[in-house]
């Protein structure tokens, strides 16, 4: 839950309207906070569900702007959206 108060606290437009641009703006808001590859990660996968569960549950006709492949590359020393 904190994940995603984070989130709506920061984005500034209506949930609905979230689009691949404010998700990746996110992304750097937090790496710009220097969280690390993992905390991104969580943000992202709870990101990713809330909009499923917004789908499924409640029947909202909307596009998860979090797409499957977001994620931060763990190996690496530079953290990179793949």
């Amino acid at each position: 839950m904190s994940t995603l108060k984070g989130f709506v606290l920061w984005v500034n437009v209506p949930i609905e309207k979230v689009d691949r641009g404010k998700v990746l703006s996110f992304i750097d808001h937090l790496l710009n906070k220097r969280l690390s590859p993992k905390s991104i990660n969580c943000y992202l996968d709870s990101l990713r569900s809330f909009y499923r569960y917004l789908q499924e549950e409640e029947e909202l006709e909307i596009e998860n702007p979090v797409k499957r492949g977001y994620a931060l590359r763990l190996a690496k020393a530079s953290a990179q959206v793949s």
